[in-house]
C-alpha cells in the first residue's frame, strides 16, 4: 500500500509539473502514544531487566542508549497507566497537485518536537510504586497524502475532504523514567513506516486553516488516533 501511495504521488507530481504549489505550514498533533510507545517500552523492560541491560536505585539518574526497535516484551500492553500528555509541534512543507475533480497529490515533510507523559499509579510487574516516565521527541516525517474533496452542501460545501497517507517517521527520543526509588534516563531512535485516513476541514475566508481528524497504523502493529490542527502560508 505504501509503495503505490509514493509511486502514484511521484507520477503524478512529476507529469503535472504546471501549477504545483509548495506550502509552508506549521503543525500541533494531538494523538496517542503510538510514535513514543516503543522508547517507552524499552525504559520499562530495560528497569525490569528484560531485554535490555538494566539499573536501577535511588541517587542521580542512570544514563542508558537502548537498542532501537520496539521492545519484544511491551510490558505497557498489560500494565494501567494514565495519558497525561501527548503532542508535537512541527514545521514543514508540502508540494501539492491539485486536479480539476476536487483531488489532489501531495508531498509533506514535517520537523519537529513531541512530548509523551504517563503515569502508572500501581507501578509495573515488581515495582508497585507509582512510576511517571516523559518521553521527549524530536522527529523527521515524510509522507504521502492524497486528498478528495466530498460535495456536500451550504457552508461545508468543498471545505470537507477525505485523505489517505503512507510515510516514514525517524524519532529520536529521551525518556526519564521517576519513581519514590528509581531515577533512570534513555535515549534510542525508532524509524517506523506509518499508514492512515481520515477527514480533513478546512476553516476561515481564505482556507488557510485546516483541521484533520483519523487513525494510523504504525509499523503494522500500533493503532492511534489523530487529531491535528494545521496552518499553511
Amino acid at each position: 500500500m505504501k509503495q503505490y501511495l509514493l509511486a502514484l504521488a511521484v507520477t503524478c507530481l512529476s507529469g503535472c509539473s504546471n501549477g504545483l504549489q509548495i506550502t509552508p505550514l506549521v503543525r500541533a498533533d494531538l494523538q496517542d502514544i503510538g510514535f513514543a510507545e516503543p522508547a517507552l517500552n524499552r525504559s520499562v523492560d530495560a528497569l525490569l531487566g528484560k531485554n535490555t541491560p538494566s539499573s536501577s536505585g535511588s541517587g542521580p539518574p542512570v544514563s542508558s542508549a537502548g537498542p532501537s526497535g520496539p521492545s519484544e516484551s511491551d510490558t505497557l500492553d498489560t500494565t494501567k497507566f494514565e495519558i497525561r500528555d501527548m503532542h508535537d509541534l512541527s514545521l514543514g512543507a508540502m508540494v501539492r497537485q491539485n486536479f480539476d475533480f476536487g483531488g489532489s497529490v501531495a508531498l509533506r515533510l514535517l520537523a519537529g518536537r513531541g512530548r509523551t507523559e504517563i503515569y502508572l499509579p500501581e507501578g509495573a510487574d515488581i515495582l508497585v510504586d507509582p512510576i511517571t516516565i516523559t518521553a521527549k521527541t524530536r522527529f523527521f516525517e515524510a509522507a504521502v497524502v492524497l486528498e478528495q474533496k466530498m460535495h456536500l452542501p451550504y457552508f461545508l460545501e468543498d471545505r470537507v475532504s477525505v485523505l489517505i497517507e503512507a510515510g516514514h517517521r525517524r524519532t529520536k527520543s529521551k525518556v526519564a523514567l521517576r519513581s519514590a526509588l528509581i531515577a533512570r534516563d534513555d535515549t534510542g531512535t525508532d524509524d517506523q513506516p506509518f499508514v492512515g485516513a481520515g477527514l480533513r476541514f478546512e476553516l476561515g475566508p481564505r482556507r488557510k486553516t485546516v483541521v484533520d481528524v483519523g487513525l494510523r497504523q504504525i509499523e503494522e502493529e500500533i493503532s492511534t488516533a489523530r487529531l491535528g490542527i494545521e496552518r499553511r502560508f
